[in-house]
């Protein structure tokens, strides 16, 4: 690759901060022409971007992408036959030829890229950076000190706040990037005798009572602006929710994975991918073992189970678990036996039964809770504040095991929306700890979920091709599979592995610091 993403964003930035107090007004006011006019990122495919708001939600503008190849659905018992062109793989990858060779040209509408997003939004910051401070004023009834900036932007900045993120080097380390001292010496009701700008407005100069002194940088103090801090890439996007249309919509992102493996720019958008639309697929994988491995590696590394770092899904003789099966694998979420089940999960197909059956169903079970949560309230909360018991006993790779869990089916954040849910009819223990007379109630909230990710307007069909490698989300996406037959000609392997978001994340945030330096 000849030019990176961000070397190539870095000729926008420059342009965009030269002609700053023009360009923040369009940032407020809609699409920014400097970013959206004629942007192409390399490697990233040949996505065109158009007029996209720096503002609008995740998936609100859908840039032009040229898309190639078809996409084999096998209905099931869902009947969602349909046939979809793909994304076209990255610029300089290597599609293998035999998966490719059925690939036939034509146009899909598709969303923006999760890096250019990222860009855009750094740059929209990086306009407000340079602001000098002004003025500083006590607000003592708020117990806070008020920072005016040129650009006529205030904030205030609570006391006790300011003390305990005191950047001096009695207090703070900046190789460890942490305080070093303890809480209990902070005096949270004192009230700084002396307060003024300092170094002609980059800083504001703060002592106290006690003669501590402390400076603050008017950047830090504009990137740290408490409800008007900027949105954080990683954990603020919104979530893009899907139905049976999965694949024929589009919505489907295809990578290809020797892209993944050797472009962070890939890298990024797979991983903004999974955790904002939830799934997606990887190509290319070829059909040998130890795939799933090199793509934890580009994370940082993958969670063992007690199946092992991957599991091979082949049909076993006394299977200890139903997915070593060939029969149907009813709707669930994996290793819901877990007090903390895996956070993502990678499915490659390195050999598929060449009969029928054996095609994956996937629902997308934030947003059947979530129309759960409009259609029967009353259903909601039972879900979301009843505890369910879970367990798994048998023995594989590293021995006997014998996991148990408790979890409402629907757990959610702090602001009410499903974070995780839990699924799994073949783990879940008769045992229930609540009223018998609330019993009948829980199981009719049961069932009309079940009747809800199990609708054919929610499941969408897909049969794994060999090379394939699907990536879902796995606190979120419900999935199972269809029965199939093993023959003497026709056997199915997969094998699984398991991310953590905590990994993800940390990922995500060291590939933005690297595209952000480079700018």
């Amino acid at each position: 690759m000849a030019f990176s993403v961000a070397q190539r964003s870095s000729s926008v930035l420059r342009l965009m901060l030269r002609s700053s107090n023009k360009i923040g007004q369009e940032l407020a006011e809609g699409p920014c022409q400097h970013l959206t006019k004629r942007v192409v990122l390399p490697s990233l495919g040949p996505v065109a971007i158009q007029t996209a708001s720096l503002h609008g939600h995740h998936g609100s503008t859908k840039p032009l992408v040229q898309a190639t190849g078809r996409r084999e659905v096998h209905a099931g018992i869902f009947n969602t036959n349909a046939a979809a062109p793909d994304i076209l793989p990255l610029q300089g990858s290597t599609v293998d030829a035999a998966a490719d060779k059925t690939t036939q040209a034509s146009p899909r509408v598709m969303k923006r890229s999760h890096l250019y997003r990222f860009i855009a939004e750094v740059s929209q910051a990086e306009i407000t950076k340079g602001q000098t401070i002004t003025s500083v004023a006590h607000a003592l009834d708020d117990m806070a000190l008020n920072v005016t900036w040129s650009d006529g932007e205030v904030q205030a900045y609570p006391y006790a706040w300011l003390r305990d993120n005191c950047l001096c080097k009695q207090c703070y380390q900046s190789s460890l990037q942490s305080r070093i001292f303890s809480f209990t010496s902070i005096d949270v009701e004192m009230i700084p005798i002396y307060a003024v700008p300092g170094d002609e407005g980059k800083t504001v100069r703060l002592t106290w009572p006690d003669g501590h002194f402390g400076e603050y940088p008017s950047d830090w103090l504009r990137k740290h602006r408490f409800e008007n801090s900027f949105t954080d890439p990683t954990f603020d996007s919104e979530l893009q929710y899907w139905k049976t249309d999965l694949i024929d919509s589009g919505t489907l992102r295809r990578f290809n994975f020797h892209d993944i493996v050797s472009n962070d720019e890939a890298l990024y958008e797979w991983l903004m991918e999974m955790k904002l639309t939830g799934i997606c697929l990887v190509e290319g994988a070829g059909m040998v073992e130890g795939q799933v491995k090199h793509l934890g590696d580009r994370v940082l590394f993958l969670r063992s189970t007690y199946y092992g770092p991957t599991s091979h899904v082949v049909v076993k003789y006394n299977a200890t678990n139903i997915a070593f099966t060939g029969k149907a694998f009813p709707m669930h979420t994996d290793l819901a036996f877990l007090h903390r089940p895996p956070g993502a999960q990678m499915i490659h197909c390195i050999e598929q039964a060449k009969g029928p059956g054996g095609e994956n169903w996937f629902t997308d079970g934030f947003k059947v809770a979530l129309d759960l949560k409009r259609e029967d309230p009353e259903a909601f909360e039972l879900l979301s504040t009843t505890l369910m018991e879970y367990q798994d006993i048998g023995e594989d790779v590293y021995g006997r095991f014998h996991q148990h869990s408790r979890h409402p089916t629907i757990s959610l954040d702090r602001d009410g929306n499903p974070e995780h849910v839990y699924l799994s009819d073949h783990g879940r223990m008769p045992m229930m700890r609540i009223p018998v007379k609330n019993t009948q109630a829980l199981y009719r909230a049961l069932k009309k979920f079940s009747n809800m990710y199990h609708h054919p307007d929610n499941v969408c069909a897909y049969k794994l091709r060999e090379g394939d490698i699907m990536t879902f989300d796995n606190r979120r996406v419900i999935h199972g599979r269809g029965s199939f037959e093993v023959t003497s000609n026709s056997s199915r392997h997969l094998e699984t592995g398991y991310l953590e978001w905590d990994e993800i994340n940390s990922r995500l945030r060291l590939l933005q610091h690297q595209f952000q330096a480079s700018m």
